[in-house]
């Protein structure tokens, strides 16, 4: 029988990353990430939802999120859901739904966003680049732009070098 358990999640990072080590070089990162959809209601208005996603990232990966990710990143994640049931102090069943990190990317800081603001005004063109309503498809058209290599990579490929 043929299956398939992956998930792509491009968001913001909810909170600092908890670090828990095993043994000294297993550490385990466990944080938030939220995922935002936007939409209009039949009146017109401008609706969102967000979804909180709990995940967690073993070995390097971990080392990854404990060195750079912060409340706010913006990140790609590549995992997979794994469900655990565990007992409450009440004797009730409760499920945990999880993402296992497989991969993940960080994306550009934006910190051009602040000092746009800052330094043009909120309703500059310069400030408007970086609208905090990115959706992931502008970033990945940017990113693509750019010729980041913060964008998400296929498995098994490598950026290709300049010169």
């Amino acid at each position: 029988m043929v299956s398939l358990n992956r998930v792509e999640l491009i968001g913001n990072v909810g909170a600092s990353p908890e670090i828990r080590y095993a043994n000294p070089d297993s550490p385990i990162a466990r944080f938030s990430l939220a995922t935002s959809s936007a939409w209009k209601n039949a009146a017109g208005e401008r609706q969102e939802e967000t979804t909180w996603h709990s995940l967690v990232a073993f070995g390097q990966i971990a080392k990854t999120v404990e060195t750079y990710v912060t409340k706010g990143r913006l990140l790609w994640i590549d995992g997979r859901i794994q469900i655990s049931t565990y007992e409450t102090k009440d004797g009730e069943q409760r499920k945990r739904f999880e993402i296992i990190v497989r991969e993940l990317k960080l994306f550009p800081q934006f910190a051009k966003a602040a000092e746009a603001t800052a330094s043009t005004g909120p309703d500059s063109p310069a400030a408007r680049d970086f609208d905090s309503d990115l959706t992931p498809e502008y970033i990945a058209q940017q990113l693509a732009a750019e010729g980041s290599s913060a964008a998400p990579a296929k498995k098994g490929t490598s950026p290709k070098k300049r010169r």
